[in-house]
């Protein structure tokens, strides 16, 4: 007579258990770099698309656009970390009033703790010939993690209104805004 097992070994229970303990081990770590990785390109790239937008419409519209963090009194200020409007400002008082402004976009960022900085002044004003009116400068994207500078990104915007994405030139893994090799700083 055929004795037929149906079940499993507690030595190959222990030898499936510590596979799946390994891969796990090896997963996760990467699989949540690649998820802050993911997160982190998906802001600069809004960012960036965003910014083009506002410039844009400034041309298309022959209006002045602001992109901007408003407060509560609608006014701008410097907390991008909490999201950002872009509207054209009819009357150029550099004030959102929805009677006389056009909301064009709102973005919303309230999430993960991330901090964006400009190193500019609380606004990106676009003319109606889409170049800047007032200071160009930085967003820096840095993530609230220990290792900050691994995962920062910046957008630098030219005093024409463009954006460009910073990139590793190095090949550290870390990002450069020049080629001087200096990596982002989410310093304050």
């Amino acid at each position: 007579m055929l004795n037929i097992n149906k079940g499993f070994s507690l030595l190959e229970l222990i030898v499936v258990s510590a596979v799946v303990i390994i891969l796990l081990t090896i997963g996760v770590p990467t699989l949540q770099k690649t998820l802050v990785q993911s997160r982190i390109n998906n802001h600069i790239y809004n960012l960036s698309k965003d910014i083009l937008l506002a410039r844009n419409h400034a041309v298309h519209h022959a209006q002045q656009v602001i992109i901007c963090h408003l407060n509560t009194q609608n006014k701008c200020d410097k907390h991008w970390s909490m999201g950002y409007s872009i509207f054209i400002d009819s009357n150029r008082d550099e004030i959102y009033q929805a009677n006389t402004d056009k909301l064009i976009l709102e973005r919303d960022y309230q999430t993960f703790n991330d901090i964006i900085l400009f190193s500019g002044s609380n606004q990106l004003t676009y003319d109606a010939d889409g170049h800047l009116n007032g200071l160009s400068g930085t967003f820096r994207y840095c993530p609230a993690l220990e290792n900050d500078e691994e995962y920062a990104k910046a957008v630098v915007i030219s005093l024409s209104g463009r954006p460009k994405v910073s990139k590793d030139i190095d090949g550290d893994g870390k990002d450069e805004l020049n080629q001087k090799n200096k990596h982002i700083s989410c310093k304050t």
